[in-house]
């Protein structure tokens, strides 16, 4: 009987050492956005939170809208940390919210202080109005330039409305709960 038990225990050990070294980093993901600037943006104005279990991260401004050929701009930082023994493999970030009329949205990516590509640039043309959803898929070199720690990465974008009756949002003004800006980032071992 002892030797069974023994041997259970044996087994639900190793099975637990097997399952924590093939699970996903225990340290990691993003912290509060850092270093708000620009026309369209405000540190005091951005709601921050957390979703899909607290791994994604979800930025959204009470006022990031422009109308009437106008531009807006708003730059930022996010903190992300890294478990040791891993690194980025992608970064996921969906635009979510609303334009009417003809809008422009431009965004530029930057990690450990180096810019990830150029200009992205999205043009709509919603007479009526409608809900819209980018969504940029970063794979870079530049993440894996380090295996764990704090890594910083730089978020700049514009709104543009091209005509006198257009406009266009980034904002929480219609209270929808899924508009902002989502960071999502997945990771491998280095």
């Amino acid at each position: 009987m002892k030797l069974l038990r023994a041997a259970a225990a044996a087994a639900i050990a190793s099975w637990c050492v097997a399952v924590q070294t093939s699970a996903s980093p225990t340290k990691f993901g993003f912290q509060s956005p850092v270093s708000f600037a620009g026309t369209g943006c405000r540190d005091t104005e951005a709601v921050v939170d957390w979703i899909n279990n607290s791994s994604d991260l979800r930025v959204r401004f009470d006022r990031y809208s422009t109308s009437r050929q106008a531009r807006v701009s708003c730059r930022f930082v996010i903190p992300i940390e890294v478990a040791p023994g891993y690194q980025i493999s992608q970064l996921i970030v969906d635009w979510v919210d609303y334009v009417e009329g003809t809008g422009q949205l431009k965004r530029k990516f930057s990690f450990a202080g180096k810019s990830l590509q150029s200009w992205r640039t999205s043009h709509f043309n919603k007479p009526k109005g409608d809900d819209f959803t980018v969504r940029d898929y970063l794979r870079n070199d530049a993440f894996s330039i380090s295996c764990g720690g704090q890594h910083h990465i730089g978020v700049r974008s514009e709104l543009r409305a091209k005509g006198e009756k257009n406009f266009i949002a980034l904002d929480n003004m219609d209270f929808a709960q899924h508009n902002g800006i989502i960071f999502k980032a997945k990771y491998k071992k280095c």
